[in-house]
């Protein structure tokens, strides 16, 4: 019989946790029986040592916005919450929340913790207007494991307004993340006002994107000073990153003597590793990121600024006669040393102003600074030497928040262990926490969310609360706040589902092309267009494959109601002569890049800006090499294929393409040949037709394509001693 109440108890005592579904979870919560009601009469009151003016006006203003109930601070009537000090809590963030049915005491050594305490209560509260709510008794003893619980979020591949960052704040302090790391600057885009560097805005933010369009902006010292001052009200730390000595191909553009060359060069629309890099043997260099720091850091009151230094090729520095004098001067051995040296040089100028230096674990490279914190990336390998050296360390690797819903899973975000690896428990002291970074090459305003929550939420507990975890337990109070984030507005996402897949697919016998959508969540649609204009919330809705029977341009997004979740896609579907007709290959595209199939080269669809849409075909090192029979002698007067280069991925132009026909297949007369004088190491995305226009009609049955690659890439390039990849499309027949 005691066997059975013991049993009993426990399963109620779950069951009634179960209904406070607080994120992330406490690491003490205590049920008991009863409720304090909160309504407009509920005083607040503070014990004579506590100054926590701007936490008792959040409390205030918060539940007003969120439940309608007006508190009436300072006043003395019953029932009431009162904030109480105790200075025996170990840590500064911790709280001790005790509900009774006649008042709500917090308690905590800071208004760090004061502040934490209101936000477990707000979620203890309806997200809904209400003249009372019913809290359960209950008390919550609770402190971070943590003390870096981080957010990255990138703003130069994509441009954020702040009002999407301000929103983005709310959301990480209602969950108990403390640090907001603002990546300002990139390849893609410079976005911090700098007063003495006016052209890092008026050029380094702008870019013209593939499709003709301009995509920029930039944040002004006020707006930066606004979102700084907004995030430390909610308790979170807002922290700069500017880029340097890589990843500044924006700053080159606006300020090319700070290159290693003096090349013309515009901000680049699209992604990877860039080879122009500041030219580190200038002293122009350290004098103008001196400048820059010194305008950045009265912006940011934090004692850290993050200087990046992570993916910096050394082409630029090995042929640059300024790099290679000061390396013989300063007695380095190589161009790893060479970057020792300027972040060291970087980190020595920061801590002259008060300030620790952050890099990603590339700062490990030819040796660093033990005082410099290490951002690891690369796995727990770079992390043990960053341990071994005495460094502080902040996790990200596991948690690109960047990579697909399906592939991490909100299980696995929620199921990593920081301190998983032996090294990490043994030296705990040194790995303050992690972040969850956001890389917005293929992210904006659209789809972030979808992005970030509820993967966010796993994040905030796996870092507040270490110990043992639960996942089904975790995710039914995941299932509690999606009605919040929902109230919210947040464009939240799946837990292991992409947000959507698609595909399109020919039917030669058919003439006809279909749209095949897999989309994440089972509310929402694709709505499209078949005239190339943007899709809204009132255009048609696709059912799981839209066929359609002649050319169009099918342009195409998923909504949620009236909510769009990523940028628009589109599949151009052009008439010609040769589509449907049979193909003879003599050199197959790889498997990976051959998804169009066999009528790939004349199935009517013609590739986008991106090489990897399904459209497209590739071969690796091997020529192309292909006979369209058109089934008949058929008359035309122009043939023409399009070639892609994108050198980042490896793919270049071809070094030459022949066009030819021939009436029986055998015997072809050449109709064009061309060459092309082949950039492997120029950026950006580059297309080339390749066309024959005749005056006067031609009768010819067959159409042979043949390119060649351009085969090893050379020095210099991220791929060098690889073989290039050679990318074409559609063959064009009128």
């Amino acid at each position: 019989m005691k066997q059975f109440f013991a049993g009993l108890l426990i399963v109620l005592t779950v069951q009634l946790n179960a209904q406070v579904s607080i994120i992330p979870k406490p690491q003490s919560l205590q049920r008991h029986t009863g409720e304090f009601t909160l309504t407009s009469s509920t005083a607040i009151q503070t014990a004579p040592e506590v100054k926590a003016e701007e936490v008792i006006r959040f409390l205030v203003e918060s539940i007003k916005t969120q439940t309608g109930i007006q508190l009436l601070p300072n006043a003395k009537s019953l029932p009431f919450i009162y904030l109480k000090s105790d200075a025996s809590l170990q840590n500064d963030e911790a709280y001790r929340l005790t509900i009774t049915a006649e008042r709500i005491l917090i308690e905590a050594k800071t208004n760090q913790g004061f502040f934490w305490a209101v936000q477990s209560l707000r979620q203890l509260l309806p997200f809904q207007k209400t003249a009372s709510a019913k809290i359960p008794c209950l008390m919550i003893e609770d402190a971070p494991s943590f003390q870096w619980r981080g957010h990255m979020m990138d703003v130069a591949r994509h441009f954020f307004p702040v009002s999407f960052i301000k929103k983005q704040l709310d959301l990480m302090s209602l969950y108990k993340l403390n640090i907001f790391h603002w990546h300002l600057t990139d390849d893609q885009g410079w976005r911090i006002e700098i007063k003495k560097y006016p052209k890092l805005t008026s050029v380094g933010a702008w870019r013209k994107e593939p499709d003709g369009s301009i995509h920029g902006g930039f944040y002004t010292q006020a707006e930066i000073k606004e979102v700084v001052e907004y995030g430390r009200r909610r308790n979170i730390t807002v922290i700069p990153e500017i880029e340097m000595p890589g990843h500044c191909v924006a700053a080159l553009v606006a300020y090319p003597e700070l290159a290693c060359t003096n090349e013309k060069r515009v901000v680049p629309n699209s992604w990877g590793v860039f080879g122009d890099v500041f030219c580190v043997g200038k002293e122009n260099v350290y004098v103008f990121l001196q400048d820059v720091l010194d305008e950045v850091m009265p912006l940011f009151p934090s004692r850290y600024v993050h200087i990046g230094g992570d993916e910096v090729p050394k082409t630029a520095w090995q042929a640059s006669p300024e790099c290679q004098a000061l390396m013989k001067a300063q007695g380095l051995k190589d161009e790893h040393e060479l970057q020792s040296y300027f972040i060291k040089r970087i980190q020595k100028y920061l801590q002259s102003k008060g300030k620790t230096l952050i890099g990603w674990d590339e700062i490990l490279e030819g040796g660093a600074d033990k005082d410099a914190i290490v951002e690891v990336w690369r796995g727990e390998a770079e992390g043990r030497k960053a341990l071994a050296n005495g460094n502080r360390i902040i996790h990200a690797g596991p948690y690109y928040f960047d990579s697909p819903n399906a592939n991490l899973t909100l299980k696995k975000v929620y199921e990593y262990d920081n301190l998983s690896d032996p090294a990490y428990r043994q030296n705990s002291t040194q790995v303050w926490g992690a972040e969850c970074p956001l890389w917005t090459e293929r992210v904006t305003t659209y789809n972030a969310e979808y992005m970030l929550y509820p993967r966010m939420l796993a994040f905030s507990e796996s870092l507040w609360n270490n110990g043992t975890r639960n996942f089904e337990e975790f995710r039914a109070r995941v299932q509690q706040h999606y009605p919040i984030l929902t109230t919210l507005k947040v464009a939240y996402g799946a837990e292991d589902k992409s947000l959507i897949d698609t595909k399109i697919e020919f039917d030669a016998a058919q003439k006809s092309w279909s749209l095949r959508s897999y989309l994440g969540m089972k509310d929402l649609a694709i709505r499209y267009t078949l005239n190339g204009t943007k899709p809204t919330a009132q255009s048609p809705k696709a059912q799981e494959v839209l066929t359609v029977t002649k050319p169009s341009k099918i342009t195409f997004a998923p909504f949620r109601g009236d909510k769009q979740y990523r940028d628009a896609q589109s599949y151009q579907i052009i008439e010609n002569k040769a589509v449907a007709k049979k193909t003879i290959w003599n050199s197959k595209p790889d498997a990976q890049y051959a998804k169009p199939g066999e009528y790939g080269l004349v199935d009517g669809l013609k590739g986008g800006e991106s090489f990897g849409d399904g459209v497209w075909m590739g071969w690796s090192g091997r020529p192309v090499d292909a006979v369209v029979d058109m089934g008949e002698k058929t008359t035309f007067r122009s043939v023409k294929i399009d070639f892609i280069q994108e050198a980042k991925s490896w793919i270049l132009l071809p070094k030459s393409v022949k066009i030819s026909a021939s009436d029986d297949g055998i015997s072809f007369t050449t109709l064009i040949e061309k060459t092309f004088d082949v950039k492997p190491l120029l950026d950006g995305i580059v297309k080339e037709t390749v066309g024959y226009e005749s005056k006067q009609p031609i009768q010819k049955r067959y159409l042979k394509v043949e390119a060649i690659p351009y085969g090893k890439l050379p020095a210099g390039h991220n791929g060098a001693g690889g073989e290039a990849w050679l990318f074409t499309d559609e063959l064009v027949v009128n």
